[in-house]
């Protein structure tokens, strides 16, 4: 699978469109378009609930590992504390 790089002699609208492709492609786009709030602790959590929580972070954290190598180095500083894949760039 190509990735493509942004760099700052991409067309980023070009970039947008491919990431978005290959993002949705590993159904991860919904996570990183509507972002991931970490929910306070709840002790009255279901197991089903708990699941679902699980592989949402797991969603959210592939989603950020793709974003992060897809930049170049100074773009990855921009990006390098960020707590969810929902980045603004």
């Amino acid at each position: 699978m190509t990735v493509p790089q942004l760099s700052k002699k991409t067309n980023y609208d070009n970039w947008c469109i491919q990431m978005k492709t290959l993002l949705g492609s590993q159904s991860l786009w919904d996570i990183v378009e509507k972002g991931f709030q970490e929910p306070e602790e709840d002790e009255n959590q279901s197991v089903a609930q708990i699941a679902a929580l699980e592989k949402t972070r797991v969603k959210d954290k592939s989603a950020l590992y793709f974003l992060y190598n897809v930049v170049d180095e100074s773009g990855f500083e921009k990006i390098a504390n960020a707590a969810s894949s929902n980045i603004k760039y």
